[in-house]
């Protein structure tokens, strides 16, 4: 057996398991759904469903997706999730990418001891 068929059947697996307990309704929900990292989780799983072969036309990642593309994130890590997505998608979503790669440029910031570094959020600037 091919190690491309073998990963079919647990992927198969891993997509049924996220979309049965993810709510595409409420994206905003779950352990990231406060605070600096809000959004995290959706960005997460919409990258998941996408890598694993979903269409981003399919209904219950569209609504992720525009989800996405219409919410304000302010942490590092929700941002670079979201990148994720981005990259995934098609060409028509590169200026979201692009908007998401400035703003973790603009979060870099300098450290006591030489070179850049991130924190949780862009105004947090003790690393």
């Amino acid at each position: 057996m091919t190690t491309l068929r073998r990963l079919r059947v647990p992927m198969a697996i891993f997509v049924v398991v996220i979309i049965g307990h993810w709510d595409p309704e409420a994206p905003g929900t779950g352990h990231h759904s406060f605070g600096a990292q809000y959004g995290g989780t959706t960005a997460l799983v919409t990258y998941a469903l996408l890598s694993s072969g979903v269409s981003y036309q399919d209904p219950r990642l569209s609504k992720a997706i525009q989800w996405l593309s219409e919410t304000e994130f302010k942490g590092v890590y929700a941002v670079a999730l979201r990148i994720h997505v981005w990259a995934a998608l098609p060409e028509k979503f590169m200026p979201k990418l692009k908007e998401d790669m400035y703003w973790l440029i603009e979060a870099l910031h300098e450290v006591d001891t030489g070179g850049h570094a991130f924190s949780y959020t862009p105004d947090m600037k003790d690393y």
